[in-house]
Parts: structure tokens; C-alpha cells; sequence
């Protein structure tokens, strides 16, 4: 039984992590400090229990951009049974008065549970002994478990969601927060980010701030997860919903901005505060675009010169063969070029918007806004030169025409 997650770090910060499904036991709380990786796996059973204290489990960690592969191997510590439980429903708290440095590994860490007889527990370890912090009593089913904070604090206020109500408690049990959501569903997952809440049934989004609602998008697919992504040094708050469709969603204001296909259905998602763009990628991330824009603008050319060629109406044999062997080809494909021809401008919208918004979000990190470059990005796009583009994305300054925010 070897249950494996795949970490990618930028800059030796994890940058987002998905967690695939396992067949028995569930990862169903991961910390990650630099290098220091907890993770709680919680069982079901007394049968699995066992298999859990004789087995490892393995994480496999991908170092970027061409560092190794590394396996880090976690052996069975201690156990704590409590009520039956399912997904989203661990948290591992931020040790005592830690700041997100190093000096605060070696503190003790308190784990919250919520279980689905709507119990909600903190405990400990204190030599080999176990401390209960506190305990709530039975309600509704617990279906999720965050924590949340103040922007820029640690993050050890403990939210729990059950039916569409969340609650929210410090870290010796007091209740702070009882709010009732307009979720038409039942709260499957939950987010919570500073004064920002997002929940999601099993197709609903809903976005609130300072518990007021200020967003909805309904899925058509079921929703599995939901994170936050809070850009460095601005006030965004990108939404990632992990969907049943293979398919992440992202969402800004409510609104998708753009969707990423995966192998297979994800279960977890893990997004870090403080996500920045790594721009010694960007290059790379070109190379891999590459091949489609060349063929789409390769395309375009190909589609006007057959067009120009048909217009000729060449009926006899002898002038066909006149002609060169590229242009014979164009006419004989001329029905399958129009066809893909017709699919260009969805695909290229979506190929340019991916360009466009990084291009956006990199000067935007640095409070500058360069949406009157965009027509300059545009054209390169449609005249594509690798080397232009490349040296347009990693100027160190926009030019002329950009203006602060």
C-alpha cells in the first residue's frame, strides 16, 4: 500500500499540489514548511490500522525546474481514533507563535478533527501521551475542516462546515463565528482566506467576504475541492476548484478565467499563500506554445493561399500540373484545411489569453499596467519570432505606454 502526491516547488517553495485518489487510506492533512513535510493519514478500520502501522507511505517530490526526484518515506508514528470522517476533515495547526521561520519545528503542533457525528476535536502529543484540548459536542455532520487567520497572522483559527452553516473557533474552543450561508447545497468543500470565505456544494460556488456574499458560479460538473491563490504584493484572490470532469477550474471574480485538463479526477488540492510567477519559466513556457502558434499561423496562410488558388478555377489538367507541388497540395486539402480553419479562432483565443494574462499578471505583480501593450503582444503573436517574443516577456520594465496602477 503506497499512497504517492506530487509536490512541484518553485524556488524551493511548493507552489501547488494535488493529491490523487487512493484506494484505502486517505492523506487528509499536509504542512509544508520549506523542508519540513507532516502528513496525517487517517484509516477506517482496525484492519487497516495495522496495514498502516507496517507499511510506509512514500511522496514523491519533484524538484523544479531540473532538479532530481526525490522519495521521502513516512513511517507509522501514532494513532488517534475518533468518529468516521471523510475528506477535508484534518488540519494540522501552525506551532505556537510561529511566523512561518524555522524556529518553531521543534514546538508542539495540535491536530483538529471533525468527524461526522459533527464532534470537533484539537489534540496533541506530549511524550508519547495524548492531550486533548479541547472537544465539542455531537451536532451536524462536519463534511469540511479549515484554517483560516487575519491576512498577514498565522493562520490557527479552526472553521468547520456542516450543512450550509460554518462555525468558526480559536485555538482553545471558543466559538467566534456561526454563520449561515445561502447555499442552496449542502457544503461539500470549503476555502477560507482572511475576511474571504468560498464554499462549494457538489455544483455550486460561493463567494463571500466579511460573510456577505459577493460571488456565485455553478459548475456543471461535480466539485470536489476548492482553494485560494493570493498573488504576492496584491489584493487578488484567485479561486481553483478541483472538478470531477479532470479538470481544474480557475475562477477570478466569479468568473472563469481558465481551465487545466488532468490525467484523472482530483481529491485534494493544496494551494501556499504568497504565489508569485517564477519568470525564468517563461521562456520554457513559450517553447511548449511554440508548435501551436506556428501551426495555426502556418494555417492561416495555407487557407488564404488555397482560397486564391480555387478563385484561379483551374479546370484543366495541364495547367494543375503547371503549378508547384505545394500549391497541388493546397487544392487537393482544400476542404480539410477550410474545416480546421473553422476551428483556429477558439483555439488561438485560448492559447492568446494564456499569453495575454501572463504577460498581465507578471507587470501587475510589480503595480504596472500594460494592457495598452497588448495589441504590440498580439501582433508578435501572429508574426511569432521565439526570440521577440521571449525578450517582450522578460524586459525588466514596460515600456512606453505603461502606466501605474
Amino acid at each position: 500500500m503506497t499512497n504517492r502526491i506530487l509536490i512541484r516547488y518553485t524556488c524551493n517553495k511548493v507552489d501547488l499540489l494535488i493529491c490523487p485518489r487512493t484506494d484505502q487510506n486517505s492523506i487528509l492533512s499536509i504542512r509544508i514548511q520549506h523542508f519540513l513535510i507532516s502528513v496525517i493519514v487517517l484509516v477506517n478500520s482496525s484492519n487497516e490500522m495495522k496495514q498502516a502501522q507496517s507499511h510506509t507511505f512514500d511522496i514523491v517530490v519533484a524538484m523544479a525546474p531540473k532538479g532530481p526526484l526525490q522519495k521521502i518515506k513516512f513511517a507509522f508514528i501514532q494513532r488517534r481514533l475518533s468518529g468516521l470522517t471523510g475528506p477535508n476533515c484534518l488540519q494540522l495547526l501552525p506551532p505556537i507563535g510561529s511566523t512561518g521561520g524555522t524556529s518553531g519545528y521543534k514546538q508542539q503542533q495540535k491536530v483538529a478533527i471533525g468527524d461526522q457525528e459533527g464532534v470537533l476535536q484539537v489534540f496533541s502529543m506530549k511524550k508519547d501521551e495524548l492531550q486533548m484540548h479541547f472537544k465539542t459536542l455531537p451536532s451536524e455532520r462536519i463534511a469540511s475542516v479549515k484554517l483560516g487567520g487575519q491576512s498577514g497572522s498565522v493562520a490557527d483559527k479552526i472553521f468547520t462546515a456542516s450543512e450550509n452553516k460554518v462555525r468558526g473557533f480559536n485555538k482553545k474552543g471558543k466559538l467566534f463565528l456561526a454563520f449561515e450561508t445561502n447555499l442552496t447545497e449542502t457544503i461539500r468543500s470549503m476555502c477560507v482566506n482572511g475576511s474571504d470565505l468560498l464554499v462549494c456544494g457538489n455544483h455550486v460556488y460561493n463567494h463571500y467576504r466579511d460573510c456577505k456574499e459577493i460571488g456565485s458560479y455553478l459548475c456543471g460538473d461535480v466539485i470536489v475541492d476548492v482553494a485560494a491563490l493570493c498573488p504576492n504584493n496584491t489584493s487578488r484572490l484567485i479561486t481553483v476548484l478541483a472538478c470531477s470532469g479532470r479538470v481544474l477550474r480557475v475562477l477570478e471574480h466569479s468568473r472563469v478565467r481558465q481551465t487545466l485538463e488532468l490525467d484523472s479526477v482530483p481529491t485534494v488540492l493544496y494551494v501556499p499563500k504568497g504565489i508569485a510567477i517564477n519568470e525564468s519559466t517563461i521562456p520554457s513556457l513559450i517553447k511548449l506554445i511554440e508548435p501551436k502558434i506556428m501551426h495555426y499561423n502556418r494555417l492561416t496562410k495555407d487557407c488564404q493561399m488555397a482560397q486564391a488558388l480555387v478563385d484561379l478555377d483551374i479546370r484543366d489538367e495541364s495547367e494543375f500540373k503547371m503549378l508547384s507541388k505545394e500549391y497541388q497540395k493546397l487544392i487537393r486539402n482544400q476542404q480539410f484545411i477550410d474545416e480546421e480553419f473553422r476551428k483556429q479562432p477558439t483555439v488561438l483565443n485560448r492559447i492568446y489569453g494564456i499569453l495575454t494574462d501572463l504577460y498581465i499578471d507578471k507587470f501587475k505583480f510589480k503595480g504596472v499596467n500594460v494592457k495598452a501593450k497588448l495589441p504590440l503582444l498580439i501582433d508578435l503573436l501572429e508574426n511569432y519570432s521565439y526570440d521577440e517574443l521571449v525578450r517582450f516577456y522578460t524586459a525588466e520594465k514596460a515600456e512606453e505606454g505603461a502606466n501605474k496602477d
